[in-house]
């Protein structure tokens, strides 16, 4: 999972109407709710799943971003659908999504693979470099996707920078840290496309610096480092009284963020006595700080605005 996919994300959890907006072109009222993206048996994570309540029907609309498109796309797409159809087959429709950030010769080319006997499953696949890029900065909140999207003869980075610029003078209240995140998504995605240096041209580093995503993704980057040089450290002293390290182990360091738990973790790990000595400080840890999923609901249209700030400047 690269920065591009967590940056898309983050722009579902933020703004999930706009995303409704712009892949189900809805004419009547709606609400959203962010579902969990976890899925029961096997540990299966969709990118993205939204609820979304309206007169008619409602539906469950499943997004997955792919920075670039692979064959077997199609499996994976029929496998998810299984578990949400399990999960969401009450509640009405389940429509599925795939956006494709890049473009590729696989992309291009992509048709659905033949039937199989008894089984037949279709789900939309939006190419960004096909979209209208003006069209896509209609909804405000995607513009940081605008960047890949197709905008003529007229410069992708430059474009989107007025946009962005246009997008904060019009919306007074829009804190520094929220204009940098937006800042940050868009760089981010625009590395996909573009050169460090044509980035750098037109969105500074300087301004994302101050985005608090751009600080999580660094913290999560370190959380991701200190975990495995914890398992590298509890493979070493029990790899011959406890091979593999368990699963367990393995899942609640990868979902601990908080870089101070783990650096008290890799002290327990290279003076334990035995794995179940540091399995007790690991579960410890985890009873002492309760990670709840916090539920997120927007109305169609109507965003939550950031409190006031110091503006930054591209």
């Amino acid at each position: 999972m690269g920065e591009a996919d967590n940056v898309c994300k983050f722009l579902v959890k933020r703004s999930p109407d706009a995303f409704v907006r712009f892949l189900l072109e809805p004419k009547e009222e709606f609400t959203v709710d962010v579902l969990s993206e976890e899925l029961p048996a096997h540990p299966l994570r969709a990118d993205s799943l939204l609820r979304v309540r309206r007169d008619d029907s409602p539906v469950v609309v499943h997004i997955e971003f792919q920075t670039d498109f692979k064959p077997d796309v199609p499996w994976r797409m029929l496998h998810y659908f299984a578990r949400l159809y399990k999960l969401y087959h009450q509640e009405g429709l389940i429509q599925q999504v795939v956006v494709v950030l890049r473009r590729s010769s696989v992309a291009e080319e992509f048709v659905y693979p033949p039937e199989r006997p008894l089984t037949r499953h279709r789900f939309r696949v939006i190419k960004l470099w096909e979209i209208n890029g003006l069209e896509l900065c209609a909804y405000q909140p995607l513009i940081p996707l605008a960047v890949l999207a197709d905008w003529g003869e007229r410069d992708a980075l430059q474009s989107v920078r007025e946009q962005l610029e246009a997008s904060r003078e019009g919306a007074a209240e829009k804190s520094g840290s929220g204009f940098a995140d937006e800042v940050f998504c868009t760089a981010t995605l625009a590395r996909l496309k573009f050169s460090k240096q044509e980035v750098e041209r037109f969105l500074p580093e300087r301004v994302m610096r101050e985005s608090p995503l751009y600080r999580e993704i660094l913290d999560r980057g370190k959380a991701e480092g200190k975990a495995e040089a914890i398992l590298e450290v509890l493979s070493d002293r029990f790899a011959s009284s406890f091979t593999p390290i368990s699963e367990e182990v393995s899942a609640k360091l990868a979902i601990l963020q908080d870089l101070e738990a783990l650096d008290r973790l890799f002290k327990v790990a290279l003076q334990a006595q035995t794995l179940d000595e540091f399995i007790q400080v690991l579960r410890s840890l985890e009873a002492e700080k309760p990670r709840v999923r916090k539920p997120v609901t927007s109305r169609g249209g109507q965003l939550t605005k950031p409190k006031h700030g110091k503006g930054l400047s591209l």
